[in-house]
């Protein structure tokens, strides 16, 4: 009887072990479905990742695409403004040089002018020579025809 109750005693151990077991099953069934439905998660997760670092990836190199034709438009425009600073450099030396040419111009102006003054005041003499000249000729024109005058009137009275 012992030994019954032993085997008894040991097959009550045996169930309850095998209802452990069971229960471990179970329990390792439900953790095995929440770790599938985990993967699955990550797995989406995972899948949309990857889209948006394609996404990323076709973006970086859209911006990238973008950078170069912004650096050779850079270049072009870098060129354009060393062509027009040189042309400013080349306008610069025209100005200069009118600048002198109008330097030029003002100083034979002033020159001009100041022989401008000289004739007029040469020409103010002359008409005051010339008038004071007149004067003189017609006085002399008077006397001329005074002593004309005379010149008859003795040529008369010595007749």
């Amino acid at each position: 009887m012992d030994r019954l109750r032993d085997l008894i005693g040991e097959e009550s151990e045996k169930e309850q072990d095998l209802e452990t077991l069971r229960e471990r099953n179970r329990q390792l069934a439900l953790n095995l479905r929440d770790s599938q439905a985990d993967l699955e998660g990550a797995e989406r997760k995972n899948s949309i990742l990857d889209d948006k670092f394609k996404e990323a990836n076709d973006a970086l190199t859209t911006a990238s695409d973008e950078l170069q034709e912004l650096r050779r438009k850079t270049r072009e425009r870098e060129a354009y403004i060393r062509q027009l600073q040189e042309n400013l450099r080349r306008a610069d030396e025209r100005i200069e040089e009118k600048d002198q040419s109008n330097e030029n111009l003002r100083n034979n102006c002033d020159e001009l002018q100041e022989k401008a003054q000289q004739l007029s005041l040469l020409i103010k003499e002359v008409e005051t020579k010339f008038v004071e000249k007149s004067r003189q000729y017609t006085i002399l024109e008077k006397d001329v025809t005074k002593l004309k005058g005379d010149h008859k009137v003795i040529t008369e009275f010595w007749r």
